[in-house]
């Protein structure tokens, strides 16, 4: 199954064709609202760039392709939630406090240093529609998001490309002979694996530095979503028992 995949994927790639473009504009898309890609996008940059190599034109094309749907992708989402972010906050405290407390907590630690906490935040596991989302709603300037947005995106697909063309020069230097999928599925889990510790140490500096990530501009005033008290439970012979 992983070998007829991947067959059909590298058929598309390495035909340059048109096809091949639109489908990667439209997998960066999907990437950035939200919608699982189940690795497909890392498996794809990784085999780009262990056919192609880095300094080829192919590679060039391949990953503005992406890029492109990207930079569709979150200002889309960006733009949406400036227009309508109020009513989906409301709407979200209302279903959901306890996320939209995370939300709001999000808003205030991009407000301060936009471009970086961007950059940053966009790095983690899962957070890219989410800081798209939080940067309209605390009305951080575009020019700021963009940057950030722009360059979490180079460094995250560059690093996944980075890793595919480095990876038989390591399989041949181990004198290990394995199949091309094989490789660029081990590199896509140490790539995974990789992200996964750079959101555990952002994780970490936060919780040690919590000054310099959640101060705010003075003039950011940042939404509240108060909690609903919680339900009393029953016992076991069926009567209410108050909490606390």
């Amino acid at each position: 199954m992983v070998q007829n995949l991947f067959d059909s994927l590298s058929g598309a790639i390495l035909s340059v064709s048109p096809f091949a473009i639109g489908g990667l504009i439209l997998l960066g898309i999907i990437m950035e609202v939200g919608i699982p890609d189940f690795a497909v996008c890392d498996l794809t940059l990784i085999f780009i760039g262990f056919t192609f190599g880095l300094a080829a034109w192919q590679v060039v094309i391949f990953f503005g392709a992406i890029f492109a749907g990207r930079a569709m992708g979150y200002t889309g989402i960006f733009l949406l939630s400036k227009k309508y972010g109020d009513r989906f906050s409301d709407w979200l405290c209302a279903h959901s406090p306890k996320l939209e407390n995370k939300l709001i907590d999000l808003e205030t630690r991009l407000n301060k240093h936009s471009t970086t906490s961007i950059l940053f935040t966009r790095l983690g596991p899962g957070l890219l529609t989410a800081a798209s989302i939080a940067s309209g709603l605390s009305n951080i300037k575009y020019r700021q998001f963009v940057l950030g947005s722009a360059f979490s995106a180079l460094v995250a697909d560059g690093t996944r490309i980075a890793a595919g063309s480095v990876a038989p020069h390591g399989a041949v230097f181990l004198g290990i002979k394995v199949q091309t999928w094989e490789i660029v599925l081990a590199v896509t889990v140490g790539v995974a694996f990789f992200w996964f510790m750079m959101a555990r140490l952002q994780a970490w500096y936060e919780k040690k530095h919590p000054s310099k990530v959640n101060d705010s501009f003075s003039s950011y005033q940042p939404r509240t979503c108060p909690l609903p008290p919680e339900k009393p439970r029953k016992n076991k012979k069926g009567a209410m028992e108050e909490i606390g």
